[in-house]
């Protein structure tokens, strides 16, 4: 009867390695698949809208295809009405565009 026991424990713990392996094996060649893969977030460098006019970005094809603009406006008689006076993200910057590959600017528009 101990021989049995002891035949039992060796069919588990054998048993169990073939599963453990099995799935080792399924999530390492799941993880390599390609087609499994997450695509790499596209890096975008922002463009500089400052001292340019709302109304002229706003209208344009190019940059509605790769931004998507929240406008704040903000008083002040230093800039003509309607001129970018700052940005967020700044000029130059490169971010991560969002999935749909946009990226999100905040614009700063002189008001008077």
């Amino acid at each position: 009867m101990g021989k049995r026991i002891i035949t039992w424990k060796r069919a588990i713990v054998c048993l169990t390695a073939i599963i453990l392996i099995g799935f080792g094996l399924l999530v390492t060649w799941s993880l390599l698949l390609p087609g499994h893969r997450p695509p790499e977030p596209e890096r975008v460098e922002i463009d500089n809208f400052i001292g340019r006019q709302i109304e002229m970005i706003l209208g344009d094809d190019h940059y509605q295809n790769f931004y998507e603009f929240i406008v704040v406006y903000e008083e002040t008689d230093l800039h003509p009405a309607g001129t970018i006076i700052r940005q967020n993200p700044a000029a130059g910057r490169t971010v991560l565009a969002s999935q749909d590959g946009m990226s999100l600017v905040r614009l700063y528009v002189a008001t008077p």
